[in-house]
């Protein structure tokens, strides 16, 4: 008995203690382009004004059936100026995907990813009949083969790109 209350007594201290902790879901980048509506998206934006009129008394449950099988039922023809419209929004989306993710820094390399590099080319011609899994084998154990000295220069290039890769963002976020 006189074992539970401690142990009851210690967890309720470590509940006390411990930090609580925010939701973990990513914080979305307010500067980033909306994706585009879909074709059927589009189509059921447009259907669902029409059933409702018709439908009263349904729910949105039961209105989306009927659009789904509105959708399927849907001639070719029907369906094309939905397509359309989203096919367009799309290739825009896409430009100004490519746009923002030009505005971003490259994430800063690793050491290993410098020296991967510059001697992976090297690593390959000695092993012309490996695959680039199992290529990627032979530079891990010529990165752990590595004295320190060399090492460091693969680090310094990492910490100098880091070093960039800081400022960079830093700007981006200032000037936004």
């Amino acid at each position: 008995m006189k074992c539970n209350l401690l142990y009851i007594r210690h967890y309720i201290q470590c509940i006390n203690i411990m930090p609580k902790t925010k939701s973990s879901k990513k914080k979305k980048d307010p500067l980033r382009p909306k994706r585009p509506l879909t074709a059927f998206m589009r189509f059921s934006t447009f259907k669902r004004a029409e059933l409702k009129v018709k439908h009263k008394d349904l729910s949105m449950t039961e209105l989306s059936k009927l659009i789904g099988e509105a959708w399927r039922n849907a001639s070719d023809e029907e369906k094309r100026p939905h397509q359309e419209q989203a096919a367009e929004d799309h290739e825009a989306y896409r430009l100004e995907m490519e746009k923002y993710n030009a505005s971003k820094p490259k994430r800063p390399r690793t050491a290993y990813a410098f020296y991967m590099k510059l001697n992976r080319a090297s690593i390959a011609q000695k092993y012309p009949d490996k695959n680039p899994r199992e290529l990627m084998q032979y530079v891990a154990a010529a990165w752990k083969a590595c004295g320190q000295q060399e090492k460091n220069k693969y680090v310094k290039m990492a910490t100098e790109d880091r070093q960039r890769w800081s400022t960079q963002k830093n700007t981006t976020v200032s000037t936004q």
